[in-house]
C-alpha cells in the first residue's frame, strides 16, 4: 500500500507522519509538487495548502473511488475549498477556516465525541478519547443547519476540549458522510494516536469496501 504525503513546503513535521504510516505497514512517499502519477497511490495525507486544479481533480477522483484522504493543519484547507468536506452532492464549498488570536490558542487537547462516525480513520479509537495537541489558532466556520446535520451523522469526530473556555465543544476534526475523508485542525499529534489513525487507514484500504451513501441534505444558500 502506497500513501502520498503532500508536503509542498520544506518542513520536518512530516517525519512523524512517515514513521506512523510505515509502522502501520504502508509505504510513505513525500510529494512536494503535483504530478501525474499521484493518482496511483492508495491513500493521501495532506499537510499543506496548494491551489491547483489538477490536484483537485486527483483528490475528487480519489474520494469518489473510496480512497482515504486525511488533511491535517494547513492540509485541511484544500479539503474544504474542493468540497470534499462535508461532501455535498455538487461538492459545494460551504465550510471555512477562520484564524483567531483569541482563546483558541489555549486549546491543547481535543476529545472524541461519544457518537463519532466509525470510518476509515477511527476504527482503533475509544469513546471519549482525549488527545493532546499543539495549540490551535484556527476554527471551522460551519453554517448552523449544516453543523446540526453533521452532528446527527457523527461527522464532527473530535471537539476542542478545555473546560475553562466558553468556546469548548468547537469541532476539531470533521469527516465526510462516506467516511473516507477527514480533516483535523491540529498539525502535531502524539505518535500513538497517529499509529491508530494509520492502522485504521491500512485496514480500510485492505478491505476495499466503499459504502454507498446518500449525500448530506444541506443545500448552501445562493
Amino acid at each position: 500500500m502506497r500513501i502520498a504525503i503532500l508536503q509542498f513546503l520544506a518542513s520536518n513535521c512530516e517525519q512523524e507522519i512517515i514513521l506512523a504510516v510505515e509502522k502501520a505497514g504502508m509505504k510513505a512517499s513525500i510529494i512536494q509538487k503535483v504530478q501525474a502519477d499521484l493518482s496511483d497511490f492508495d491513500g493521501y495525507v495532506i499537510l499543506d495548502h496548494c491551489r491547483n486544479d489538477f490536484l483537485k481533480e486527483i483528490l475528487l477522483l480519489a474520494q469518489q473511488t473510496g480512497k482515504p484522504i486525511l488533511g491535517m493543519g494547513e492540509g485541511v484547507k484544500p479539503l474544504l475549498e474542493y468540497g470534499l468536506i462535508p461532501g455535498l452532492q455538487n461538492y459545494s464549498a460551504c465550510i471555512q477556516i477562520t484564524e483567531s488570536l483569541l482563546s483558541s490558542l489555549l486549546f491543547t487537547q481535543m476529545k472524541l465525541r461519544e457518537d463519532y462516525q466509525y470510518n476509515a480513520f477511527t476504527r482503533y479509537l475509544t469513546t471519549n478519547e482525549a488527545i493532546v495537541t499543539n495549540a490551535i489558532d484556527s476554527r471551522f466556520m460551519i453554517p448552523c443547519a449544516l453543523l446540526k446535520e453533521m452532528q446527527e451523522q457523527g461527522l464532527d469526530i473530535f471537539h476542542l476540549n478545555n473546560p475553562d473556555d466558553v468556546h469548548s465543544e468547537q469541532p476539531a476534526a470533521l469527516s465526510n458522510k462516506v467516511g473516507n475523508v477527514m480533516a483535523i485542525l491540529p498539525h502535531h499529534l502524539p505518535a500513538i494516536f497517529l499509529t491508530k489513525l494509520f492502522q485504521s487507514m491500512h485496514d480500510y484500504i485492505e478491505e476495499s469496501d466503499v459504502p454507498r451513501v446518500v449525500p448530506l441534505f444541506y443545500q448552501p444558500r445562493s
